[in-house]
């Protein structure tokens, strides 16, 4: 015979089936989860110590000093431009004449090809400087990613050494922000072993 549950009645006894019907499906992602292996690594301290980032600072240093010694140089012909159209210069042109005027003219365009040079070449550092850094990220990832495969790692989280002298609460707050890592034994950082790998990887790709 049918039997009538109540209100009163129904609440608990749904409540106790939907518990028991939680606890099967979550025990199974519980217990994957406690079967997870984890490892963490300090992105700050990898890219520092990578020859890949150590080439990558002396090509940009390179090139930013070709850039600035390239500056001085059209620096000093516009000097040259200016001092005949100096009054007080021994070479001084009269104003008005055909050859002041001409004078005038190259000064202007030499001045004019400095600002685009200087920004032409400012623009292109700066490229330059987002691909090699892109990159680094990108050898990063698929080092990690390979390391993990071959070590069994289901999850790899970044971690950074925090600064806790920083001028400024500004610094400090971004800090914590950016922080996804509070805690971790110290045996699950592979930091070290993909600093040595990227680099044997690096020079083997690049012998002297």
């Amino acid at each position: 015979m049918y039997r009538r549950i109540t209100k009163s009645k129904a609440i608990p006894v749904l409540m106790t089936t939907l518990a028991l019907c939680a606890g099967g499906l979550m025990a199974p992602v519980a217990a994957k989860a406690a079967a997870m292996k984890m490892a963490v690594v300090d992105l700050g301290k990898l890219t520092s110590q990578l020859t890949e980032q150590s080439a990558d600072q002396q090509i940009m240093q390179t090139q930013l000093s070709a850039f600035k010694q390239e500056v001085d140089t059209r620096k000093k012909a516009i000097q040259k431009l200016e001092e005949p159209l100096n009054p007080q210069s021994v070479i001084a042109l009269k104003p008005g004449t055909p050859e002041y005027k001409a004078q005038e003219n190259k000064l202007l365009k030499a001045t004019l090809k400095l600002r685009v040079f200087e920004q032409f070449t400012q623009d292109r550092l700066k490229i330059k400087q987002r691909m090699l850094t892109a990159d680094i990220y990108r050898d990063v990832n698929a080092a990690v990613a390979a390391y993990a495969k071959s070590h069994g790692i289901d999850m790899v989280l970044v971690t950074h050494k925090f600064d806790y002298n920083v001028t400024s609460t500004r610094a400090l707050m971004l800090q914590i922000a950016n922080r996804t890592v509070l805690y971790h034994d110290g045996a699950v950082d592979i930091t070290a072993p993909l600093v040595r790998i990227m680099n044997q990887a690096y020079q083997k790709a690049h012998p002297q």
